[in-house]
């Protein structure tokens, strides 16, 4: 697919200064001195919108969102906002940055408060975190409910149906392609499916595990910055219901022939081939012998990064190496939900990940060479959600975790709290120490 050529302004640090109470997160993304001028070919004013375009909501009056001025940490803190400000990115002008985030998985209450009257609008839950993601010279998400209430009414779990105003908050938000491959990808069966897929088609968005037709599957998703060509394919474990028709194809991770003949084609068109991958166990930290296994044979086929997903909860990010040419190749086997509405401490804490990817100007060789996390947290303190936000840990105080309603909600198991010291748990237990809030040489 051919570059998208329009671009983003340059962002640069300013120093925090205090915010009044209620105003949502706006951390300038600043000092990513990479050469945004490749950047990723999207702004506000030309992201597309629904068809019929609701009133936008003051993002004040519709996320309220406490928020602190950020105290320094030493970098590779769980409070460290180094890699958010910026300030611990690559400068090197041969790299781009790419982002990858968990489930954006849209439950009743989410899509309930989005509604304006007139239309649904997304875009203020992701006002606080949306300078980040923009900044980033590739972003990618896995939008996990089907976008289908043309054939059938909003609805969340277990069949998700989710506005296509979801698809333009996510553009807007600055992500550059879409995952379909996932477990609800047929909640609203192969018509459900496609009109999600069409809808980023129509708005010129690339997604992938979700294909037209057999053949689709080897046409590969490319976007190319600075000269490096990043290719995107997608494989699924399971999905939660058949497709009903003939339309649509997706990649099973159990299909070897299909999916080494994709990646055979991917290495035809691009340096860097990124996997999505939907796999595992719901609710656990723990993974499975496929995710082992499979990881492994993805890497030594030709995948150099995998963005694992499914499991709803943060699980263990590492890196793997390639038998045949011994390049390392990042892992993150789940990032955990995104964008979400459960309530258990585990299934709110995520990551951000961010990779950079250089070419050596002397050889021409092209790999993944640093990674980091910066932590998220997804914040209400009210069982109506009506102070929902995405929140950066760095930004994260002590009294909101402690007034987070998961830490009062009657589905509380015994022993769950939502705190920084868990958070900080979390993440000790799932991510080297060496990624956290900070860009670091892989190893």
């Amino acid at each position: 697919m051919a570059d998208k050529t329009k671009k983003k302004k340059n962002i640069r640090y300013q120093p925090p200064a205090a915010r009044h109470v209620g105003i949502l997160l706006a951390v300038t993304l600043a000092g990513i001195l990479l050469p945004l001028a490749a950047g990723l070919g999207r702004g506000r004013a030309d992201s597309p919108t629904p068809s019929t375009k609701p009133e936008l909501q003051d993002p004040a009056e519709a996320t309220p969102t406490p928020t602190l001025t950020p105290t320094p940490f030493p970098d590779g803190s769980i409070r460290s906002d180094a890699l958010y400000s910026g300030r611990a990115m690559t400068t090197d002008p041969n790299s781009i940055t790419l982002l990858a985030t968990g489930d954006n998985i849209c439950h009743t209450q989410l899509y309930e408060k989005a509604w304006q009257g007139d239309g649904y609008d997304f875009k203020p839950y992701y006002a606080g975190i949306r300078d980040f993601i923009s900044a980033a010279d590739i972003a990618t998400v896995n939008q996990e409910s089907p976008m289908a209430t043309a054939i059938a009414d909003p609805s969340g779990f277990p069949r998700f149906n989710t506005p296509s105003a979801m698809g333009a908050a996510l553009i807007d938000a600055g992500f550059d392609v879409v995952n379909l491959g996932n477990n609800h990808i047929y909640d609203q069966g192969s018509e459900g499916a496609m009109l999600t897929k069409e809808y980023f088609d129509e708005h010129d968005v690339p997604s992938v595990g979700l294909y037209t037709n057999w053949d689709d599957i080897f046409d590969i998703r490319v976007i190319e910055k600075n000269g490096i060509k990043v290719a995107f394919v997608s494989f699924v474990e399971m999905t939660n219901h058949d497709p009903d028709g003939s339309q649509g194809d997706i990649v099973f991770l159990q299909d070897d022939r299909t999916i080494t003949e994709q990646l055979e084609a991917a290495k035809e068109v691009a340096d860097i081939i990124v996997a999505h991958v939907h796999w595992g166990e719901e609710n656990t930290r723990e993974l499975t012998d496929s995710q082992l296994e499979r990881s492994q044979w993805l890497v030594d086929l030709g995948v150099d990064i995998i963005i694992g997903n499914h499991s709803h909860v943060l699980q263990k990010m590492t890196v793997l190496t390639r038998s045949s040419d011994g390049q390392k190749c990042p892992v993150a086997y789940s990032l955990g939900n995104f964008f979400s509405n459960q309530d258990h401490p585990d299934q709110l804490i995520s990551a951000l990940w961010v990779l950079s990817i250089t070419k050596n100007p002397e050889s021409g060789e092209i790999y993944p060479d640093r990674m980091g996390v910066v932590p998220l947290v997804t914040h209400y303190s009210d069982a109506d959600r009506s102070d929902f936000a995405l929140i950066p840990v760095c930004e994260y105080s002590a009294d909101m975790a402690n007034s987070h309603y998961c830490n009062f909600s009657p589905v509380k198991k015994e022993g769950e709290v939502m705190s920084i010291n868990y958070i900080e748990k979390v993440f000790n237990e799932t991510i080297p120490a060496r990624y956290i809030n900070q860009l670091a040489t892989l190893e």
